[in-house]
């Protein structure tokens, strides 16, 4: 019979530069296995991203942004293409999931600085919330590391240059580098109250989509708050939130590690689970306004925590993954 912290057990045992990939899979997979946790860590991630001028402007194109049109596919697909390296991660299919990563990003001419800012957030936003929500680290020392290398083997492949040497280091530069970019702009702004929205819609009924999004944005720090204009948390919605951040890692401590669910699985619905490499990324209307006049119908949830189907998409059946580009390299 396994053992009830068989993820735990395991993560105690691989070396966090070697298995790099392993330990990041069982941390989304298996240890912090939560559709809407997930979509919150990442979403924040993106907010900090876009509270850099240079970066909002690439995203949101004077509000013709794809993140802005198609904000839920924009956030599934991002957390598909995750899901893909960490699946793929050390295997010959990972070389064409990079290939289409920096093919999508190549027009937009970002320069290095930019790209290491975005890996930043990847591999620091735990070490960023844990101090916020908890007073101390989310992450053991092992599995910090183990997201460092990474995300910096990823970096190195998309050509990413002049990664820092260790965690630290990578912590250090993202601080200084807020320091020197960070500041207020209207896309930025825009793209920030499109994540909130997106999580509101994607988690709430719609009588509560307005507390939805006021809860995301009390996820953020007070300068990221202040900076996207964000609506002040009252101190009601700061306790809720810091308490059900901290009820949520207190019972992944406590509870028996579940069955490992990877993140192709837990964002996939809209490409019935099984998504091929060319679906994802920018649709053939990508960065220009959508007709005011076309309705955006959207499906609607149920009770708090349960994601909404998207409509309107064709689905492909779960089996189509082995098909896939992905997998026919």
């Amino acid at each position: 019979m396994r053992h009830p912290h068989w993820a735990r057990r395991e993560i105690e045992r691989l070396d966090p530069e070697r298995d790099a990939a392993r330990i990041a899979r069982l941390l989304f997979g298996v240890r912090y296995r939560s559709p809407m946790f997930i979509h919150a860590l990442f979403g924040v991630a993106f907010a900090r991203q876009v509270a850099v001028p240079r970066i909002a402007a690439i995203l949101d194109r004077d509000g013709r942004g794809t993140i802005l049109h198609e904000t839920a596919k924009r956030n599934d697909d991002t957390l598909l293409f995750f899901g893909l390296l960490f699946r793929h991660a050390n295997r010959p299919e990972m070389g064409g999931v990079v290939e289409r990563i920096v093919a999508m990003h190549r027009r937009y001419r970002i320069p290095n600085d930019l790209h290491l800012y975005t890996l930043s957030t990847l591999v620091c936003l735990p070490r960023r919330l844990g101090p916020q929500f908890l007073g101390r680290e989310l992450l053991s020392a092992r599995e910090n590391a183990a997201l460092y290398h990474f995300w910096r083997g990823v970096g190195e492949q998309m050509g990413i240059e002049r990664i820092p040497g260790s965690p630290d280091a990578m912590l250090a530069w993202m601080l200084d580098f807020e320091d020197r970019e960070y500041g207020p702009t209207e896309g930025g702004a825009r793209v920030a109250d499109a994540l909130a929205r997106e999580f509101a819609e994607r988690w709430f009924p719609a009588p509560l989509e307005a507390l939805g999004k006021r809860i995301f944005f009390a996820t953020f720090d007070d300068r990221l708050r202040a900076i996207h204009r964000a609506p002040e948390p009252t101190a009601i919605e700061r306790r809720l939130v810091s308490a059900a951040v901290a009820s949520f890692l207190a019972s992944r401590r406590l509870l028996p590690d579940p069955r490992e669910v990877d993140l192709v699985e837990l964002f996939g619905g809209r490409y019935g689970g099984a998504p091929a490499l060319a679906e994802l990324g920018p649709s053939s209307s990508a960065d220009t306004a959508p007709d005011p006049a076309r309705p955006r119908g959207r499906a609607k949830a149920s009770g708090i925590g349960s994601p909404r189907s998207p409509s309107g998409v064709d689905h492909l059946s779960r089996s189509s993954l082995r098909r896939s580009p992905l997998t026919a390299k």
